[in-house]
Parts: structure tokens; C-alpha cells; sequence
């Protein structure tokens, strides 16, 4: 399904994530904690999934066998009203799909430039840089594609818009097309609050 590709395509680009200080702002070094992972445009894409898939059930003249195996009825009525309460259901399972990928994403800060990321997938670790006097920042993945022989499962570099960095909190913006925007805010973890307020 589209938005659920979308929701993996933009989760894994952020659990790229690493690090993220702008030329002026304060050091930022130590743990970070998502609280949130919006994605500006999801809200009318999934409007426009949801009302052709729905065109779609109304158009089901006839059960196949599939159908039956997944409603566990061959009644045609039954069968459009189940999934047109799946379909209805997307909304809601989307904010928690979102919620729970903030939930799931820290990372900490290394004053020597190194950074590691933490979630339920995979813990990594990068070499982050400034580009664009400050307004970007660069993460250079330790793994090579010659350590790694499936080109498809190698990491690659990416690039993030540093929307605001201070001491007590991060926007960063997945550096693609415009329309396409995902953002990440993130705020100290849990024991790092109080150096962030020592730091203002």
C-alpha cells in the first residue's frame, strides 16, 4: 500500500538521523529523544487513497476466493462493509504508526563527530558534517559498500535541512523535494533536560 510505503520510506530516513548543530548555535553534544515525526502532506495523500480504494469496493460485483479466505464469509455486502471499515481505520493507525517511530528514535551526539542512533531495528553509527555554511548537515555512514556486498542493504549518505538546533531542541527536515517534506523534532533525553537548561 502507498501511504504504508511512504510511512517506511520516511521512517528509514530518519532513523538515518545522526546529529545536528548549526554553525552559530550552541554545542548540542549528548542524548536525544523524538517526540514527534510529522509528515505535512500525509493528511490529503491518504484522503486520496482512501477515497479510491473505497470507489474500489463499491465497484466489487463478484467474491473471489482470496476475499473469502481473508473476511472469512463469501457474502459480498459483508464482505464491503468489513473492508470499508479497514479502510476507515487508516487514519487512526496512521498517527500511531507515527507516534510509535518517534517513540522508537533517539540518538546521541559525540563531540568527536561520531553519532549512533538507537531504535528497535538497529542500533547504527555515522560521521556527521556541516554543508552549506551550516544550513545542512551531512551524514557519512561508517559502512562501505566493499563491506557490504548487497548494494541494496548498503546505508548512503544523507542530507538534512537544519530547520532549528538549540540546546533544548531539534527540527530537522529530510533534505528532498519540496512537497515531499518530513520533519523530525526531538528534545533532550531523559537526564540530558538538565544540561540543556545549564547550557541556555
Amino acid at each position: 500500500m502507498i501511504r504504508k510505503t511512504l510511512i517506511i520510506a520516511a521512517g528509514a530516513g530518519l532513523f538515518s538521523l545522526a546529529s545536528c548543530q548549526q554553525g552559530n548555535s550552541p554545542n548540542i553534544t549528548g542524548k536525544w529523544q523524538a517526540t514527534a515525526i510529522e509528515v505535512p502532506s500525509q493528511d490529503s495523500m491518504l484522503q486520496v487513497q482512501m477515497k479510491s480504494q473505497l470507489a474500489q469496493i463499491d465497484s466489487l460485483t463478484k467474491v473471489d476466493s482470496n476475499m473469502a479466505r481473508h473476511y472469512g464469509t463469501s457474502d459480498l455486502e459483508t464482505i464491503k462493509k468489513m473492508a470499508r471499515e479497514e479502510v476507515n481505520k487508516q487514519p487512526e493507525q496512521m498517527k500511531k504508526q507515527m507516534k510509535e517511530a518517534s517513540d522508537d528514535f533517539s540518538f546521541e551526539l559525540m563531540k568527536d563527530g561520531q553519532a549512533v542512533t538507537f531504535s528497535k531495528m538497529a542500533t547504527d553509527t555515522a560521521r556527521w558534517y556541516f554543508a552549506d555554511e551550516g544550513k545542512k548537515l551531512v551524514l557519512d555512514p561508517f559502512e562501505k559498500k566493499n563491506e557490504n556486498p548487497n548494494p541494496m542493504q548498503a546505508q548512503q549518505v544523507m542530507i538534512f535541512d537544519i530547520i532549528h538546533a538549540g540546546s533544548d531542541s531539534l527540527r530537522l527536515r529530510v533534505h528532498q523535494p519540496v512537497g515531499q517534506d518530513v520533519f523530525i523534532n526531538l528534545k533532550p533525553s531523559k537526564g540530558e533536560e538538565k544540561k540543556a537548561e545549564e547550557k541556555k
